[in-house]
């Protein structure tokens, strides 16, 4: 048993908790086994699991790359009698703040290694945080996602309304507006993607993305009716258009295969031929007729 406590970086903590097992290691740092694990988790040292060590040491899949310390570790682990100074002081964040927190780190880790890479005890340990407090505000996996999934889709409404001017004209309105879409697509539609192939995902913004979609369309149609004066049926197939043809532009931005000034020019010429035609349509007939 160690009889003074001993200094450890979290490196060093890290190679010797997966060149033995947690049992045989620990009484060597004065520790129990179920003590250096709480360690380990404070610290944010991935460790193995009991079924790791069951295996042919050619059958053990090498250790995990060490992440970032948590906020608030000290550079030094101290190990002994006394309790390590490793322990972070703990930072009263609001909800909102804590809600962004593990938000953020999830998205990080969506987007380095996919959407079943951010479960609860992963995000816990990125964001620097006890898992029990991450299950405090998210449940579970599912309802983790379906809040970043909503939190994209707020961002992408609302960078499209922060690029368009006020006082605005129609086309104005509508040219702004596709801008602020493709900025989006540009910065954050990757993970939104992801996001979508999660199938609880796509179940729960069902409905709600729907609803958004019909008002988007009703909005664009009575703008349309206002500038140019065409029938409401006219009116709504062209925005019914121009939300699939935004869409389409977006994906193949998304995917690399077009730049953001193509997707503009190519979709405001289409848009505009369109309006063209719209323009040219007869009147919506009046009551009296």
């Amino acid at each position: 048993m160690a009889t003074s406590p001993r200094r450890l970086t979290r490196r060093q903590l890290h190679s010797l908790v997966w060149k033995r097992p947690l049992k045989e290691l620990a009484p060597d740092l004065g520790l129990s086994a179920n003590g250096l694990a709480k360690i380990c988790d404070r610290v944010a040292v991935p460790r193995p699991s009991r079924a790791y060590w069951s295996k042919p040491p050619e059958r053990r899949d090498p250790a995990p790359r060490l992440p970032a310390a948590p906020e608030g570790c000290d550079s030094e682990i101290v190990i002994g009698d006394k309790p390590a100074r490793s322990r972070r002081a703990r930072k009263r964040l609001s909800r909102t703040e804590r809600l962004l927190q593990i938000a953020d780190a999830a998205s990080e880790l969506i987007l380095a290694d996919g959407v079943q890479a951010a479960t609860i005890k992963r995000v816990a340990a990125k964001a620097g945080i006890s898992e029990a407090l991450a299950h405090r505000y998210f449940p579970s996996q599912t309802d983790m996602l379906i809040f970043l999934a909503k939190r994209e889709e707020t961002d992408r409404q609302e960078t499209q309304q922060r690029a368009i001017p006020e006082n605005a004209e129609y086309w104005q309105q509508a040219e702004a507006s596709l801008g602020g879409y493709f900025d989006y697509i540009l910065r954050r539609s990757v993970l939104f993607e992801l996001l979508l192939t999660n199938p609880a995902v796509r179940d729960a913004l069902h409905e709600e993305m729907e609803s958004r979609l019909s008002w988007g369309v009703q909005g664009m149609s009575r703008n349309l009716s206002r500038s140019f004066g065409a029938a409401s049926q006219a009116t709504r197939a062209g925005a019914l258009l121009a939300r699939a043809l935004s869409v389409r532009a977006g994906h193949l931005l998304a995917e690399g295969r077009i730049s953001k000034a193509t997707a503009m020019e190519l979709t405001l010429s289409i848009l505009k031929g369109g309006l063209q035609q719209i323009e040219s349509a007869e009147p919506q007939a009046s009551a009296s007729d």
